[in-house]
């Protein structure tokens, strides 16, 4: 039997792939043999086949350091995975001498010839109905111990430890007791008929503390799991030669999330609740809790941070999760990231007659790739959305929005009936030049920046969080030196600088009286207005000034960390992302298809505009641009978007 050493020596006589018949129904399948022991060689077939009638399982893991291979053998010929994916074989192996115990596994590294761009292509395109198909997804965590586990820290005051021993079979199996126990309570909760019996969650700390470590494993990180155990018929978690299921994994981290850190959590008194709630944030999105997976802009907001080896990725790892929206991503890998987020952005605006994809199109300081980019093409490479952007963004595409009204400023969601021509909306692209570069779109010119507004540059969220009156008087007495105004909260200046703000947003949380939204509630903590009379009229002052005021100042925190103002020439108010690069003379649009006002600048040397970033600016979310221009007091012109 060739050892190690033999195999690495043998790379004259690697495995060759030999190309797939049909590209549209064949796949290639592995066949893991199984071994005597752990230590034998690994030892695997790869055969083609057609999906309709395959048996097997498909792999989810994270490849981990491509640079560091690891020889198997694949059809009798040296062939290198990553350490990783070594390790996964292994443990998925069967340990007998009966061939019959072989597993039979779909895994994209060996499946797939990756050095081939066009069978890339298909079989990418096609990995939706690969992982559909498939009995079960295998979801590889890695071993009871990976090094990556010794970077997740403990606080002694908060765990009642500073570190943690390595991971064995022993504390793996208990961690996934835990799971499985703290997902039969979550089911309790929802189906108390169903589910009489339970088992109480241990108390242990150091158990707690195993779930911990895994939820900061890289797989929680990826992208591509995200469709991979979506699409699932049932996922098992599997670390080491422990496992449990996707939906236990999947509901304990729920159930961490919101039963055990709200007031009525019953567990016990369990200091390191609130860290572990915030560390399977990482497990909900994976799950894409709370995220309509019909709507590619919900989980590209959801899913910008997730982690993606190829920039053509942050659209191909999520194709298969969408129905119409997955029409406009071409998969093609022999394309430049340029060329494919060029090309999605152009299809998206011309089949939906919308430019909701300008709104995730900030530029700022971007990079010598995104240089490449027109302004008008989002780099969904660093589309790092801040919680204040991101509501923004989502309200702006009516995701979730509640008792709040989504914006329209220039598109067809409100004002449809304004701007049909010949009973139908009319597409906002005029037309493209020959370079693909320039965007011609039809809009109105509203105003001119003339003044951008900002606490101060570099404020954290810490500092903001602990200065907040103060920082408010600031903003406030900025704008009342910019109008000659004194005092500034009787007036309709006022109105417009609470409500820009805010950027519209009334409720943020499960409120349903108007007079508690959030620019009432900021009007009565600065002094400004009293709490309305029929607010619990018969609550203690203090505990009622309390409950009135709840979460405003996190949520205002939040807002001017992320966000600034700006004052325009003919005195409107407006908001930014804190990221953007919007200065004195950039021009205020109203696109036709445009949900939001943009920001544009005039290009030095020659005509048209780069596109700066979507922006809030009070009075014109609503159509009213539109109606201006229907009768008569703005013009319609054509702006050229570089």
């Amino acid at each position: 039997m060739p050892d190690r050493q033999i195999l690495l020596q043998s790379v004259s006589s690697e495995f060759r792939y030999k190309p797939l018949v049909n590209l549209s129904t064949d796949i290639r399948l592995v066949t893991l043999q199984p071994a005597l022991s752990d230590e034998d060689q690994i030892r695997c077939e790869l055969e083609a086949t057609d999906i309709t009638n395959a048996k097997y399982d498909a792999l989810s893991y994270a490849w981990g350091d491509v640079t560091i291979k690891s020889p198997i053998l694949l059809c009798g010929l040296p062939f290198l995975v990553t350490i990783n994916l070594e390790r996964a074989l292994r443990s998925f192996r069967k340990l007998s001498n009966d061939f019959a115990h072989k597993r039979v596994l779909w895994i994209d590294a060996i499946c797939i010839d990756q050095g081939n761009d066009v069978e890339r292509s298909y079989q990418v395109q096609r990995m939706g109905s690969i992982y559909k198909s498939a009995d079960s997804v295998l979801v590889w965590l890695g071993d009871y111990y990976e090094p990556e586990d010794d970077s997740v820290e403990f606080d002694a005051g908060t765990w009642g430890f500073d570190c943690l021993s390595p991971g064995n079979l022993e504390t793996t199996k208990g961690c996934f007791k835990l799971v499985e126990d703290l997902f039969s309570k979550l089911d309790l909760i929802t189906s108390p008929v169903l589910h009489s019996r339970t088992s109480t969650p241990t108390l242990d700390a150091s158990c707690w503390a195993y779930l911990y470590t895994l939820s900061k494993r890289s797989w929680f990180k990826r992208l591509w799991v995200i469709q991979e155990i979506a699409l699932a018929k049932r996922g098992i978690i599997c670390c080491g030669r422990a496992h449990t299921s996707w939906e236990a994994l999947a509901g304990a981290a729920r159930m961490i999330s919101t039963q055990l850190v709200s007031p009525k959590g019953s567990v016990g008194d369990l200091r390191f609740l609130e860290e572990l709630a915030y560390s399977t944030l990482d497990i909900l999105v994976v799950a894409l809790l709370d995220v309509d997976r019909t709507n590619l802009f919900s989980i590209l907001v959801a899913t910008s941070e997730r982690s993606a080896m190829d920039a053509r990725d942050r659209l191909y790892a999520i194709k298969s999760l969408l129905s119409e929206d997955g029409a406009d991503i071409e998969v093609n890998y022999s394309k430049s990231p340029e060329a494919v987020y060029k090309s999605w952005s152009l299809k998206r605006i011309e089949r939906t007659r919308s430019l909701d994809v300008l709104l995730l199109c900030i530029n700022y300081c971007r990079d010598s790739d995104a240089a490449k980019l027109p302004s008008w093409v989002p780099d969904l490479r660093n589309l790092c959305i801040s919680s204040a952007d991101g509501k923004f963004f989502l309200l702006a595409n009516g995701i979730r929005p509640g008792e709040n009204p989504p914006y329209a400023s220039g598109g067809h969601s409100l004002c449809d009936k304004a701007i049909v021509v010949d009973g139908e909306f009319p597409n906002p692209i005029e037309r493209l030049d020959g370079s693909d570069s320039v965007l011609f779109l039809k809009g109105m010119h509203i105003d001119t920046v003339d003044k951008r507004l900002s606490p101060k540059r570099g404020f954290d969220r810490n500092f903001l969080s602990n200065h907040l009156p103060p920082i408010a008087t600031l903003l406030e007495e900025q704008v009342s030196q910019h109008f000659g105004i004194r005092p500034l909260h009787n007036t309709k200046i006022y109105d417009a600088f609470v409500g820009s703000l805010f950027k519209g947003y009334k409720w943020h949380s499960q409120d349903t009286i108007n007079t508690i939204t959030m620019p009432n509630r900021y009007r009565v903590w600065r002094g400004h207005n009293d709490i309305p009379f029929e607010f619990e009229p018969r609550m203690p002052p203090i505990e009622r000034r309390k409950l009135f005021l709840a979460r405003l100042e996190p949520i205002l925190a939040t807002i001017l960390t992320n966000s600034d103002l700006f004052i325009t020439s003919t005195g409107l108010i407006g908001a930014i992302s804190r990221k953007s690069q919007v200065q004195t003379g950039d021009k205020l649009y109203v696109l036709l298809g445009g949900k939001t006002p943009f920001i544009l600048r005039p290009l030095e040397g020659r005509n048209g505009y780069s596109l700066q970033c979507p922006c809030f600016l009070y009075g014109y979310m609503n159509g009213e641009a539109i109606s201006a221009w229907r009768n008569g007091e703005l013009k319609l012109e054509t702006v050229g978007i570089v």
